[in-house]
């Protein structure tokens, strides 16, 4: 008799591996429309995969989802980096809603614990270069796809802009320093 098949999607455990990440925020509400709210889900990313030792490779924040190409550092698991991204996410940005945003989230805030970010989030391993190459440009023409920005540099809270600025160093990553700089006042 055949195994039944598992019909839920489940995360890379073990090793630290470059993954793909989605994450989008509980109920698809649009928590990241307004630009003060990208910059700060930015540099929280960049300040977290830093203070870590993970190396983000590619990364976009939209309105009501973040896209990562991220290697967890040799200690950690993808799951354990995107929790901690999560929650830091959350308690920066949570008291930051206006009236308008935080009632986006009332229909489902507190269901499974949760008040910001949904459940779960997807992650993908990565397992050749060909594929972490596309996964770089679908993250950095995602702006585009949706018609935000005519070229993907001129995202302002995506990778791209980095790449251009040549603060990326391959399957290294993002010099993720020099980086925060660029969301500093």
């Amino acid at each position: 008799m055949p195994e039944p098949r598992y019909r839920h999607y489940r995360n890379p455990k073990g090793e630290a591996r470059t993954c793909f990440v989605t994450s989008t925020c509980l109920d698809f509400a649009h928590l990241f429309a307004r630009p003060e709210l990208k910059s700060e889900m930015t540099k929280s990313l960049l300040s977290d995969c830093h203070y870590y030792n993970a190396r983000l490779h590619a990364f976009v924040v939209m309105s009501h989802h973040i896209h990562l190409l991220v290697t967890p550092s040799e200690s950690s698991t993808i799951s354990q980096l995107i929790q901690k991204v999560k929650r830091n996410s959350a308690k920066l940005i949570s008291p930051m809603l206006n009236a308008d945003e935080s009632k986006q989230l009332q229909a489902q805030s507190g269901l499974n614990q949760r008040s910001f970010w949904m459940r779960s989030f997807r992650a993908v391993t990565v397992e050749t270069e060909e594929i972490f190459f596309q996964k770089v440009n679908y993250i950095h023409q995602n702006p585009v796809r949706v018609n935000l920005v005519e070229e993907p540099a001129d995202y302002s809270w995506s990778s791209a802009r980095l790449y251009q600025a040549e603060l990326q160093d391959g399957f290294f990553g993002l010099d993720m320093l020099r980086a925060l700089d660029l969301f500093r006042p």
